[in-house]
C-alpha cells in the first residue's frame, strides 16, 4: 500500500524509558560485543550505529507478550526519476516475495501468526511485522529484515505477475474521488518537486519498468547505510542487539554515494485549480497550501492551526459549513515529510447540493482566519497530547513511526514535535495562518485568478541537528508487568460477578504501560417482534449518546475526554449497543462518570440530530457506488436468512436513506426510553484498575436502569441461501469487485466445527495467504486483495462462508473462472499435510495475539458473558484444531461447501468487462 503519513496526533511525556528499565539494557560490553556504538537516547528509546552506516532503535517493553520489528530504507517517490514513478512502491511489492534463504516470506510470516504490513511514502519505504514475543520468531524477524535489505531475489517472472497486482491497487485508489481529487490537487500543487507524483505512479511506469531498473533501484538505496530497524515490544535487548550485530552490522559498506535530492519547489505565485469529472460520489472541494516541512520552528503551529479549523465537532470550519448545513463533513491535515510539504482543508457535500457554498464557506473560513481564542488553542493542544499518547502506548505503531519520522531528518522529531505543540500560543496560530493561508499559495478544485497576489516564502528544511541540540524529551511513567496471555492465565486472573442489577462482570487486573485500562459494556436489547422495522432508528439513537446529555453539551462531552486523554465510542452491532472506553487509571473514575452520564442521560436534541442524518445519509450516498460495498452488500443479503423488513436483515443503501429521512428525534428518544437498560448488560474491564473502586463506581450507573420491553436474543437461524449470480453495474469505476456466499448449518460448538474453520483458513484466511490469494495474486497477478472469511455463531447452528476479489473490470472472467476453481479443488480434493500444518500453527498464533491485545481481550471477555462462556472454549478449540487431520478438513469442506450453491454478486463497470 501506499501513506501519505499525517501526524495530527499528541504524546504525553515518558512512556518508554520506563517500560525499558524493566529489562535489563545492553551493557557497554555488550554493545562493543555487537559492533556498534550508543547514538541519541530519549524516553527510552535508544539508538545504535555500526561503522557501515546503519542504525537501529530499540525501545523494549516487558509488559508486552508481542514483538515489532520494523525496517525503515530511506527511500521513497521523493528519489524516483522519469519513467520509473511508483518503481518505489513496486519495490515494496517485490519484497514479499523470497529472499536467498527464504521461499517465501509471506508464508514465513503467517507461519509465526504475525499481523505484517509494509508501505511507500514519499520518503521512505516501510516493512513490519508485529509476532509473539518468542526468542525464535523475535531472530527470525531480524534475520528476514536483513535477508529483505541485501539478498531478496529480483525476477523478471515475479515482476511480470506484480505488475498487475499494483496496477490493481491503482485501480481501487481510483475507484474512491476524493483520492482521485486530493492526488491531483497535490500534483498541480508542484510544479517540479516529487511530491506532486503520486507514490503509487502511473499505470504506464508500473508495467514499464524493468527488472535491471528493479536491481539498480536495489543495489543503491537498499543498503545499511540508507536503512533503520526499529524494534519494540517485549524482547531482550542486549540479545537483540547481538542479532542485529551480526546480521545488519555485518554487511559490507558500499562504496557508492547516495544520489543528493536538491530540487527546491519555487515560490508558488498565483492560485491553482483543478476539477475532476466522474460519475457516481458526492461533491468534494479542497485547498491546499504550501508550508514547511516539520523540522521548521513553524510546524508546531501549523498543528495546532489544523486542529483549530478541522476539529469535529467545535473547529472553525465545522461551524462554518456543517452547522450551516452547507456541508455534511469537513477536516484538515498536514502530512509532514522531508522537504516542504502541503496543508490541506477538505468538505464532502451531500448529493444534490450545490457545492458553491461549501466552497466560499471553505476558503473564507482558511484565509479570513482570524486570531483563535485561548479556549481553541487549549482544546487543540489537549486533543493533540491525547492522540500523541497513542503511539507511545502502543508499541507497534511506535515502531513505526520512530523510523517515519528518521525519513523526515531524525527520529526524536516525533518528541520535540510533541513538545513544542503544547508550548504554541494563540499569537502563534494566527501568525502561521497569515504567513501561509494566502489565496497566492492556495491550490483548490478549479481555476480563481488573483489580483495584486501576495505570496508565501516558504523556507527551507531546517538542520534537525541544530533544532535538537539540548533536546532530553519529558517525564517518564510506569511500565506494566511481564503479562502471560495464555487462556490458563488470564482464567485464573479474571474475576467474573454479577452486579445488584443483573449486569454480569469479568475483570481482569494488571500492570499495564502507562496504566491503561479497557472498559467494555455490552447493552443487548428488544426482540424480533419489538425490534421489527427499527434497524435504522437503533442505529441513529446509538450514534446520538455521544451528542450530548442533560448535563453536558457535545463539544464539552469531547473536551473533557481529551483533557483525560480518554477514547470513548458508541455504536449500535447488530441486537447490542457497544461502549468502548481506553483511559489511564488515574482518569478512570471521571471517564466511567461521562460514560455513564452518557448512557444514562442522553439529551436527544433536534439540531444535533438534524445534523446527524445529514451526516449518515451523505455516508450512504457516498458508499452506494462502492464496488465493494455494493457486492458484499448484496451478497450478504441473500445468505442472511433475513427477510426485508426483520431487524437484523442488511438494509440497501436505498431503503437506509429513506428510513434516515424519515427519521425523527422524537423517534429516537421513545427508542431509547423503550430499549435501553443495564439488567442484562456484559462488562469487561481489563488493566490497570482498582476492582473495588470500579465495582461500587459500575454499581452506580446500573443502579434502577431497566429497560421497558424484555430482551430476547434474536436467533441466526440456518437456511439455504439461494444460488446464482447478479452483476451489479458501478459505472466509471476502474476496480470490480466478487464476493461469493454460502450459508452454512453449523455452530462453532460442533464436532466439524474446527475442521471446517482450518478448511476456511487454508482456502485463503490468513494475510496475503492460502490457496486464492495465491493463485489470483502470486500466480496469475488479478487482484491485490483477495481472501476468505468464515463467521460463526457462538448460538445457532449457522455460519457464513465468503470469498472476495478486488480486479480490474477486463479480468472479471478470469477472476471468476479461477475463483471456482479453487474452492471446487479444495472441496473435492482436501487439503495437503503442508497446509494443514501452517494453518494449524497460524491459528494458535492468530489466538495467543489476539489475547496479548487488551482491546480484544475485553471484547472477548465481554461477549464470553453474553455467550455464557469463558476462554475455557479457546482452549479446546485449540486443542481440537491441534489434533485435525487432512481428511478431516477434506471432509469437512466435502460436507458443508458447495460452489452451485454459492450466491455470486458481482459489482463492475459492465461496459469495461464487456459483461452483458
Amino acid at each position: 500500500m501506499t501513506q501519505r503519513t499525517t501526524i495530527l496526533l499528541a504524546l504525553v511525556a515518558g512512556l518508554w524509558s520506563s517500560a525499558a528499565s524493566a529489562q535489563e539494557l545492553p551493557s557497554n560490553k555488550s554493545i562493543a560485543a555487537a559492533g556498534a556504538t550508543l547514538g541519541p537516547s530519549v524516553e527510552g528509546v535508544t539508538e545504535y550505529r555500526w561503522p557501515n552506516g546503519f542504525r537501529a532503535l530499540l525501545a523494549p517493553d516487558a509488559s508486552k507478550s508481542k514483538a515489532t520489528v520494523a525496517l525503515h530504507v530511506f527511500v521513497g517517490s521523493r528519489q524516483e526519476s522519469y519513467g520509473e514513478h511508483g518503481i518505489a512502491h513496486l519495490f515494496e511489492h517485490m519484497l514479499f516475495k523470497r529472499t536467498a534463504k527464504i521461499p517465501s516470506i509471506k508464508k514465513l510470516l503467517n507461519a509465526w501468526g504475525s499481523s505484517f504490513n509494509a508501505f511507500t511514502s514519499e520518503d521512505s519505504t516501510v516493512y513490519v511485522e508485529t509476532i509473539p514475543a518468542k526468542p525464535e520468531f523475535i531472530r527470525g524477524a531480524i534475520d528476514l529484515e536483513a535477508q529483505r535489505l541485501r539478498s531478496a531475489i529480483i525476477s523478471r517472472d515475479e515482476l511480470a505477475t506484480e505488475w498487475t497486482v499494483v496496477r490493481n491497487e491503482l485501480e481501487w485508489r481510483e475507484s474512491k474521488p476524493e483520492l482521485s481529487t486530493v492526488e491531483r490537487m497535490q500534483s498541480a500543487a508542484y510544479r517540479w518537486h516529487n511530491y506532486g507524483k503520486s507514490t503509487i505512479g502511473p499505470a504506464s511506469d508500473i508495467e514499464g519498468i524493468s527488472n535491471e531498473k528493479l536491481k539498480a533501484w536495489y543495489a543503491t538505496y537498499y543498503q545499511p547505510d540508507n536503512a533503520m530497524l526499529v524494534v519494540t515490544g517485549k524482547v531482550d535487548a542486549p540479545q537483540v542487539l547481538a542479532w542485529i550485530g551480526s546480521s545488519f552490522g555485518k554487511m559490507v559498506k558500499p562504496k557508492r554515494i547516495l544520489p543528493a535530492m536538491y530540487t527546491r519547489e519555487p515560490t508558488q505565485d498565483g492560485p491553482k485549480s483543478i476539477q475532476v469529472f466522474r460519475a457516481g460520489g458526492n461533491p468534494f472541494v479542497a485547498a491546499a497550501y504550501h508550508v514547511p516541512a516539520l523540522s521548521d520552528p513553524d510546524s508546531p503551529a501549523i498543528e495546532v492551526l489544523q486542529i483549530v479549523l478541522g476539529a469535529t465537532p467545535g473547529g472553525r470550519l465545522y461551524k462554518a459549513l456543517v452547522e450551516t448545513k452547507k456541508a455534511a463533513g469537513v477536516g484538515c491535515s498536514v502530512p509532514w515529510s522531508f522537504d516542504p510539504g502541503v496543508f490541506t482543508c477538505f468538505a464532502t457535500v451531500n448529493a444534490g447540493q450545490a457545492i458553491a457554498p461549501a466552497k466560499d464557506a471553505l476558503l473564507s473560513a482558511i484565509e479570513a482566519f482570524q486570531a483563535p481564542a485561548d479556549e481553541e488553542v487549549s482544546r487543540a493542544k489537549s486533543s493533540l497530547a491525547k492522540d500523541y499518547q497513542n503511539i507511545t502506548d502502543d508499541p507497534e505503531i511506535l515502531a513505526r513511526e520512530l523510523g517515519v519520522h528518521a525519513s523526515y531528518g531524525d527520529w526524536r522529531l516525533l518528541y520535540w514535535i510533541r513538545d513544542s505543540d503544547q508550548k504554541v500560543t494563540t499569537a502563534d496560530v494566527a501568525k502561521a495562518a497569515k504567513k501561509y493561508l494566502l489565496e497566492s499559495n492556495r491550490t483548490l478544485g478549479e481555476f480563481i485568478p488573483g489580483a495584486n497576489p501576495v505570496r508565501a516564502e516558504i523556507a527551507a528544511r531546517s538542520d534537525s541537528q541544530e533544532l535538537l541540540k539540548g533536546f532530553t524529551g519529558g517525564a517518564q511513567v510506569a511500565a506494566g508487568e511481564a503479562f502471560d496471555s495464555s487462556v490458563d492465565s488470564i482464567e485464573a486472573r479474571t474475576k467474573r460477578l454479577t452486579l445488584p442489577s443483573g449486569a454480569k462482570l469479568a475483570l481482569l487486573e494488571k500492570k499495564t504501560t502507562g496504566e491503561t485500562v479497557q472498559v467494555r459494556i455490552v447493552l443487548p436489547m428488544g426482540s424480533q417482534a419489538s425490534l421489527k422495522g427499527k434497524s435504522t432508528i437503533a442505529d441513529v439513537t446509538a450514534d446520538m449518546l455521544m451528542l450530548g446529555t442533560t448535563n453536558r453539551t457535545p463539544q464539552q462531552i469531547k473536551d473533557q475526554l481529551d483533557t483525560l486523554k480518554a477514547e470513548l465510542d458508541v455504536r449500535q452491532d447488530g441486537q447490542e449497543v457497544v461502549a468502548a472506553l481506553s483511559v489511564k487509571r488515574p482518569q478512570l473514575a471521571s471517564a466511567l462518570e461521562i460514560l455513564g452520564d452518557v448512557l444514562r442521560h442522553p439529551k436527544f436534541e433536534s439540531k444535533e440530530f438534524e445534523k446527524l442524518a445529514s451526516e449518515t445519509i451523505n455516508d450512504l450516498e457516498r458508499r452506494k457506488v462502492d464496488p465493494i460495498y455494493v457486492s458484499q452488500l448484496r451478497m450478504i443479503q441473500q445468505v442472511s436468512g433475513r427477510k426485508p423488513g426483520e431487524f437484523l436483515y442488511p438494509q440497501s443503501d436505498q431503503e437506509a436513506v429513506a428510513a434516515t429521512k424519515a427519521a425523527t428525534v422524537a423517534q429516537a428518544r421513545d427508542f431509547y426510553e423503550r430499549f435501553y437498560g443495564g439488567t442484562t448488560a456484559a462488562i469487561s474491564v481489563v488493566g490497570d484498575f482498582d476492582r473495588a473502586a470500579v465495582v461500587e463506581q459500575l454499581k452506580g450507573i446500573f443502579d434502577g436502569w431497566k429497560a421497558k420491553e424484555a430482551y430476547v436474543r434474536i436467533p441466526r437461524l440456518f437456511s439455504k441461501n439461494p444460488h446464482g449470480a447478479e452483476t451489479i453495474d458501478t459505472p466509471d469505476k476502474p476496480m470490480g469487485a466478487e464476493f461469493r456466499g454460502q450459508a452454512v448449518a453449523v455452530s462453532d460448538e460442533a464436532v466439524d466445527f474446527p475442521a471446517l474453520n482450518a478448511g476456511a483458513y487454508i482456502l485463503g484466511g490468513g494475510v496475503m495467504q492460502g490457496r486464492i490469494p495465491e493463485r489470483l495474486r502470486e500466480k496469475e497477478g488479478l487482484s491485490y486483495a483477495a481472501q476468505t472469511v468464515f463467521q460463526c455463531s457462538p448460538h445457532d447452528k449457522r455460519a457464513v462462508f465468503i470469498s472476495l476479489a478486488i480486479f480490474a473490470p477486463k479480468n472479471l472472467q478470469k477472476v471468476q473462472r479461477y475463483m471456482r476453481e479453487e474452492l471446487a479443488k479444495a472441496i473435492s480434493g482436501g487439503v495437503t499435510e503442508e497446509e494443514l500444518k501452517r494453518a494449524k500453527e497460524a491459528l494458535a498464533n492468530d489466538a495467543a495475539t489476539a489475547r496479548s491485545d487488551d482491546k480484544k481481550l475485553a471484547d472477548q471477555l465481554a461477549q464470553g458473558l453474553l455467550a455464557g462462556r469463558t476462554l475455557a472454549y479457546d482452549r479446546e478449540l485449540e486443542r481440537a484444531t491441534a489434533a485435525l487431520t487432512v481428511a478431516q478438513v477434506g471432509a469437512a469442506l466435502k460436507k458443508y461447501l458447495d460452489v452451485d450453491a454459492m450466491w455470486d454478486a458481482v459489482a463492475v463497470d459492465e461496459k469495461a468487462a464487456g459483461a452483458k
